[in-house]
């Protein structure tokens, strides 16, 4: 339960940030799809989406992407699956690009990193932990073969994802790395503020693996790398918050 909690709380982190980044790039409105995530309630997002379409299969990339992200948070299983489905339906047929009118219909993202990042997480919730890994790697692949935009936040996103079902598989060395890339990347904070907040990811990865001493240490250090770093006027709270590894799709799962 504490796990779940923590899963639906960065996510709508995540969504807010993503909101205020919107704005901040011209956008006046917000896209429909993510009305249901500002009210706080993904099944007003998942009606209002299915209210327009009727079928998820008639979604536009973007919209399909949220209908995905709604059943997620709502724990809905089967049409979280069902949705993964349509996502890759869409794939099949070629279309694979997530862009925003609100931002002059410049892409933000892919489906196919929605769908790797999509199935990983809900593999990870669902405790299916080798499936998490093969997904997740997956997508790490397609990142290196592709450039998709938004491409660094997916790939921490999948290293966390790994870290974790890592830890889960009573395989703690190699989650261990992945926690020293991320602690070691937040302590070059200052050169780099994009890595600013990676602390925390190490923080629940070495949770997870049982070193809470080392977990306790990157869990005050976040608070003070992340502080100093929304004070420098050179980068936004997006760049800051987002660029660490909380990625869209991504989320960032938390033990």
């Amino acid at each position: 339960m504490e796990k779940r909690s923590n899963i639906l709380i960065v996510r709508l982190i995540i969504v807010i940030l993503v909101c205020f980044h919107l704005l901040l790039s011209g956008c006046v409105s917000l896209p429909k799809g993510m009305a249901g995530m500002l009210a706080g309630k993904p099944s007003e997002g998942v009606k209002q989406l299915l209210d327009e379409y009727g079928d998820p299969d008639k979604m536009t990339p973007r919209d399909l992407q949220w209908l995905c992200h709604y059943y997620g948070m709502l724990k809905d299983y089967n049409k979280l699956y069902a949705c993964f489905d349509s996502i890759q339906k869409k794939i099949d047929q070629g279309v694979h690009e997530i862009r925003y009118p609100e931002l002059d219909n410049q892409v933000v993202g892919d489906l196919n990193d929605s769908l790797n990042m999509g199935r990983a997480t809900a593999h990870l919730e669902l405790g299916r932990f080798d499936e998490a890994i093969v997904d997740a790697q997956k997508g790490i692949d397609y990142l290196v073969k592709y450039k998709v935009p938004g491409g660094r936040w997916s790939f921490d996103g999948y290293q966390y994802l790994l870290g974790i079902a890592y830890a889960r598989l009573n395989q703690p060395d190699r989650a261990r790395i992945i926690a020293k890339r991320f602690g070691d990347e937040a302590d070059n904070c200052k050169a780099n503020p994009t890595s600013c907040g990676r602390d925390l990811q190490a923080a629940q990865i070495y949770s997870a693996v049982g070193d809470y001493q080392l977990a306790l240490d990157h869990a005050n250090k976040s608070e003070k790398h992340i502080k100093p770093a929304l004070r420098d006027s050179k980068f936004s709270a997006f760049d800051q918050i987002i660029m660490p590894g909380i990625s869209l799709d991504n989320m960032q799962m938390s033990h």
